[in-house]
């Protein structure tokens, strides 16, 4: 797998960010508790945090496009946002302690959500997603 300079840097910068309990405010972002982030085709960078319960999206040069969240079960809130994968047109976030995953479009506009909170048989149930 090859990785560009900036993916790197990203990389080397996510290890730091979750090895030390600050707050990370330079050219890429500010961030309380960074949790995962993810790159989609396009270049846009997409950074879960823990630490405000939020979505936030950067171009390519780390400058913040827009954020999403705050702490709640409604939609579009999170409850320790714990990883992101990010596509062209779709974003996916593991909502950790709400025991779902939300969908959003490429402007972090909510979609839709998968839980099996309500399944009875615990075969077919997930809870605490962490990816």
């Amino acid at each position: 797998m090859k990785f560009n300079l900036l993916t790197l840097f990203l990389i080397q910068l996510f290890v730091s960010l979750s090895a030390q309990n600050f707050v990370y405010e330079k050219s890429i972002g500010k961030f309380s508790e960074a949790t995962s982030f993810s790159i989609n085709p396009t270049g846009n960078i997409f950074v879960t945090d823990a630490g405000t319960n939020e979505l936030i999206k950067l171009d390519k040069n780390g400058n913040l496009i827009v954020s999403r969240g705050g702490y709640g079960w409604a939609p579009s809130t999170f409850d320790y946002p714990a990883d992101v994968f990010a596509q062209t047109l779709r974003i996916a976030v593991a909502d950790k302690n709400n025991n779902r995953i939300q969908f959003f479009d490429k402007d972090l506009t909510f979609l839709s959500e998968f839980t099996t909170k309500e399944r009875d048989d615990e075969l077919y149930s997930f809870q605490y997603p962490l990816a």
